[in-house]
């Protein structure tokens, strides 16, 4: 499974950057069906479960970029660091363990979940809930033949 942080020293300075800025818990929902979903805007909550403002928060973040090399002929990889928005890298990040658990969350009926971090416990706990949306069938079959040629019968 790939991991949703650039290393395990960005991992940590960017659950720091959230504690300092007064974080408690982060909630990242999302929720998909008929080959679309979204991901909501992510929300961090002080300890009194209070909003706080992430519209002007940045970190430096590193991202996987690819771009098509018409020289070889292939498509290539690689890793920029640049200054982010919170909010986007806490998407990226939900984004990035949906995908290395395989979840189609967005296909056919859907599933919808969130990205909680709990802040508070050492370390921060980070986990993924999703509920699958599932469609069932049930089928009935009523066979009248025998009740029908009887009734001819009489």
């Amino acid at each position: 499974m790939s991991n949703p942080f650039p290393n395990q020293e960005k991992k940590q300075l960017f659950l720091t950057l959230l504690k300092v800025m007064g974080g408690h818990k982060v909630i990242v929902s999302f929720d998909g069906a008929g080959d679309s979903g979204s991901i909501d805007e992510p929300v961090l909550y002080d300890r009194n479960e209070n909003l706080i403002d992430l519209t002007n928060a940045t970190f430096e973040w590193e991202i996987e970029t690819s771009e098509f090399d018409h020289g070889p002929n292939k498509w290539v990889k690689r890793n920029d660091v640049r200054q982010m928005p919170v909010s986007e890298i806490l998407t990226d990040i939900t984004n990035s363990i949906l995908e290395a658990h395989n979840i189609d969350w967005y296909n056919n009926d859907g599933d919808y979940g969130q990205l909680k971090i709990s802040l508070f416990e050492t370390p921060p706990k980070i986990e993924l809930d999703v509920s699958q949306r599932i469609m069932t069938t049930e089928d009935y079959s009523f066979d009248y033949t025998d009740s029908e040629e009887s009734e001819e019968g009489k």
